[in-house]
């Protein structure tokens, strides 16, 4: 779990991130390491800990892939799953657009 990356990931201002991506991405966060790489968990336990459907799940995740926030390294293949790794740079670039409000 990095806890670096999730307060980065709370900062975000709700104009860039909504609350689904923030949850989804917030999750990840658990699985990453602290630079934000090695991200494999399935669309399943992503969904019974978010408690969101795994077709809410895959929406998010394009959303996030779209704003270049979470990259996929490798694709599924018959025998592994997505990796992902999630930009801590660009993380921190959107903190710096918009600041956290105190």
């Amino acid at each position: 779990m990095s806890l670096t990356l999730q307060r980065l990931i709370w900062q975000v201002s709700p104009d860039v991130l909504n609350s689904t991506e923030t949850l989804v991405l917030l999750r990840l966060a658990d699985f990453a390491q602290e630079d934000g790489s090695s991200i494999y968990p399935s669309l399943k336990r992503v969904s019974q800990d978010t408690k969101l459907t795994e077709r809410g799940i895959q929406k998010a995740l394009l959303a996030l892939l779209g704003k270049g926030i979470l990259l996929l390294v490798k694709p599924f293949t018959s025998r592994t799953p997505n990796v992902y790794k999630i930009d801590v740079d660009y993380l921190k670039s959107l903190n710096n657009t918009h600041p956290p409000l105190d």
